[in-house]
This record gives structure tokens, sequence and C-alpha cells, in this order.
């Protein structure tokens, strides 16, 4: 039905506007060798997976308008990103996800963040990704998984995402 092409790691919306406009070049050259072809078939689902990146997701999807489908928050490769731009800083540590008040306070405001700035525009809002998986075989590990699993897609749907990533296809 359409074609959804994957985008991690823009940071603003001027890279989203650089890209929108490689898509509508593209689009334009199918069209001249392929009459047929429908534009505006393509669709972009970005992941907000930067620090700069958090704070510019409207911007961002406005930039990518018509091709913007919907976002998703990249918890562990935020995490990651942030710690590159303060590697030089000896007081930065990366925070551990285990500690509760990263999930009740921080992961919790970045769902508000991309509700928000999403919601009014009907774009898919995708949340994160339960990372806690089972030990194979055993039945009492798979139980504690699944349990943690249900809560956090029932938190994230309360949350006013429209859905969250699958860490492992028996999670399915």
């Amino acid at each position: 039905q359409g074609l959804v092409f994957y985008i991690p790691k823009l940071e603003n919306e001027e890279e989203a506007a650089y890209l929108a406009q490689l898509i509508q070049d593209v689009e334009s050259r199918l069209k001249q060798r392929h009459p047929s072809y429908v534009l505006g078939r393509i669709r972009l689902f970005i992941v907000f997976e930067n620090p700069r990146a958090i704070f510019r997701i409207r911007e961002i999807a406005d930039a990518l308008h018509p091709y913007f489908l919907g976002g998703s928050l990249g918890w562990h490769d935020y995490l990651a990103s942030t710690a590159r731009l303060f590697r030089f800083d000896p007081n930065y540590r990366i925070p551990v996800k285990a500690d509760p008040n990263i999930v009740i306070n921080h992961i919790r405001e970045s769902h508000h963040i991309l509700v928000d700035a999403l919601e009014d525009i009907g774009a898919l809002k995708i949340g994160g990704m339960y990372g806690i998986l089972y030990e194979e075989g055993n039945t009492h590990s798979f139980e504690v998984s699944m349990v943690g699993y249900i809560k956090d897609v029932v938190t994230q749907l309360k949350r006013g995402l429209d859905g969250f990533w699958v860490a492992h296809p028996n999670f399915v």
C-alpha cells in the first residue's frame, strides 16, 4: 500500500527539510520514468533518539510534511547520543534504566513530549521497547517477563501512545 522508511538519527528540522526535498526529487524522477507511479506514496517514520531532536519533534514533523507518518522514542540510543555529547564532562554518567526514577520521571516525560508534539497532527506515536527478556526454557522467567511486558504495554497505551516496539518475537 505504501513505502515506509524508518529514519533514525535526525537532529533538527534543517536535516528533515533536506530529506523531504530529496524524497520529492526522487518521486519526481520516478514519475518521469514510470508515469503510473502515484506521487506521495513514500512515508517516513522517525525515531527521535537524539538529545537535539527530542525537543524539535514538531518542527521535524512539519519539515517532513507530507511524508511524515509518525515517530518513536529510542531511549537507549538517546542515552548513547547524550553520552557522546557529554563525553568530555567527567561529571556526566549515563542514567541506568533499572533506576525507578529514570522510568517514572524521564521515560514518562519523554512519552508526554512525543504525544504532545504529534497528537494534534494525527501522526503515529510509538513508545519504547520492553527490554527484559526471559531465560529460554525457564517457565518462571517467562511468566515474570510477560507480566512486566504487559504492564509496560498498558502503561504506554494509557499515556496516549499508539503502540510500542517488540524486543522478542515471543512477546507477540
